[in-house]
């Protein structure tokens, strides 16, 4: 399928591929990657929900809270934490496609008063195909550490490892995203550069607003 070979060639060959996406007369390809991403999500949502996997039992959640805070691990917004994974699963794919489009329209906005010739459609293309295979990658990670190896980070985070295993367990999601959903950030500012009509610090300046959506809304939403 031409979408997921998309987000395969962008991450290889992002010149070559940036090229491909200003020729598409339409978002559709991007469109198919937002609607299987968000659906996917959502129903691994709704799973863990009908499972109970979240919150996990008060002493775990309570060795949660003291690595990473009770702000990253409870939910943001006035839901019970026992409901909240099934609210996720209801606004998984309307929260993805509104950062799909942020990131969008905020690039386009960018780009008018530089004179930047790149519609609006053309940045639903390019801005899907340049960040989604990280956050994709970083969704599947996590989904890894959290599911295949939750005990030995349970473990681990209560120092049976010792202190550089749990130092290592503590820093690795943080980093983890920071990482990728960086590397989302530049391949964005590199598709912006490169389809023209901008300077690097204005393509720059792209990739930093377009990286900020989804690290503001996944702090915020995602538990």
């Amino acid at each position: 399928m031409k979408s997921l070979s998309y987000l395969w060639k962008m991450v290889i060959h992002p010149r070559r591929t940036t090229d491909e996406l200003l020729l598409e007369k339409n978002p559709l390809p991007a469109l198919w990657v937002v609607l299987g991403f968000g659906l996917i999500f959502a129903i691994l949502m709704l799973i863990s929900h009908l499972q109970r996997n979240y919150p996990p039992p008060p002493a775990d959640l309570k060795t949660w809270i003291e690595a990473w805070g009770s702000f990253t691990m409870l939910p943001f917004i006035n839901i019970p934490a026992e409901n909240y994974r099934l609210a996720q699963a209801i606004f998984m794919l309307p929260l993805v496609l509104v950062i799909w489009m942020l990131m969008a329209g905020s690039a386009r906005l960018i780009s008018i008063p530089a004179g930047g010739k790149t519609t609006f459609d053309q940045y639903l293309n390019l801005l899907v195909f340049s960040f989604f295979p990280w956050w994709i990658l970083a969704t599947l990670m996590d989904g890894l550490m959290s599911g295949v190896f939750g005990g030995f980070v349970l473990s681990a985070l209560r120092m049976e490892h010792g202190a550089l295993v749990k130092n290592l367990i503590t820093n690795f999601y943080p980093v983890m995203y920071s990482v990728l959903f960086g590397l989302g950030g530049v391949y964005n500012g590199l598709a912006a550069f490169r389809a023209g009509g901008l300077r690097w610090w204005q393509a720059g300046l792209i990739g930093l607003i377009t990286f900020f959506w989804p690290i503001f809304f996944a702090m915020l939403l995602l538990r």
